[in-house]
């Protein structure tokens, strides 16, 4: 039987609607700052402060990970971003005029092989059904030079799981950390890993996340909400052999 999918289009104009409301939120989200940003400098220490580095940001929103690279030494000119929403892609582009934004579909968008050192995504890999999952990795392996490193976060599966109450992948209607709605997609760890494989990529690293105890004195309140789950956010690190 085959995979139920999810409609590129509808994830676009979803947040086309919600640019705004997203890029003003997304910073100071309370996973961003004590999950997020401490997983992306543990994994990526090793490509700051480096001129040399060229960046592909998969899903790159309001360019919230590229401009944390930039505060890390990352040249904004060194710096790709591949947005679905136009409307975020505007905003991107305000918010590093330096770097590099294409408003297109990282399941589809030609990008130049064998060419970047670094591809992140973030929170973005969760609204690709199996068979975006699989071409949006193709893309990433191509593009990246060999020895090159994809690094993705995501939410976890068992959060996922228990949230939209499905047995197998599929998609599943959430609700953003802003309030509004949206389509997302359930899979397993090991469905993420299978795919990087299948793409041609070597794992070397998964993490399993929750929200760390001193989140409580920031916000109480999304504390609470994030520490109902063992694992929120699942980080893979893999490489391009």
């Amino acid at each position: 039987m085959p995979k139920e999918k999810i409609n590129s289009k509808i994830v676009e104009g979803t947040y086309d609607q919600q640019a705004n409301v997203f890029a003003a939120r997304a910073p100071g989200l309370l996973w961003w700052e004590t999950v997020g940003i401490p997983a992306y400098d543990r994994h990526l220490h090793g490509f700051y402060h480096r001129s040399d580095i060229k960046v592909l940001d998969f899903g790159t929103g309001s360019a919230r990970l590229p401009q944390h690279l930039t505060t890390h030494g990352i040249p904004a000119e060194n710096i790709t971003g591949v947005e679905l929403s136009e409307e975020l892609v505007r905003i991107a582009k305000k918010n590093i005029p330096g770097a590099t934004f294409i408003h297109g579909d990282i399941t589809k968008v030609r990008l130049p092989p064998n060419y970047f050192d670094l591809i992140t995504s973030n929170m973005v890999f969760e609204f690709l059904d199996e068979n975006g999952l699989e071409q949006a990795l193709t893309n990433a392996h191509k593009s990246l030079k060999p020895k090159g490193i994809i690094l993705f976060i995501t939410t976890h599966p068992d959060k996922m799981k228990t949230d939209s109450g499905l047995d197998t992948p599929g998609p599943f209607e959430t609700t953003f950390p802003w309030g509004e709605k949206g389509p997302n997609y359930y899979r397993t760890l090991t469905d993420f890993t299978l795919a990087s494989r299948k793409a041609g990529f070597e794992i070397e690293q998964i993490e399993e996340l929750g929200i760390p105890p001193e989140a409580e004195k920031i916000d109480p309140k999304e504390y609470a909400r994030y520490a109902a789950y063992p694992y929120i956010r699942l980080v893979v690190k893999a490489r391009k052999p």
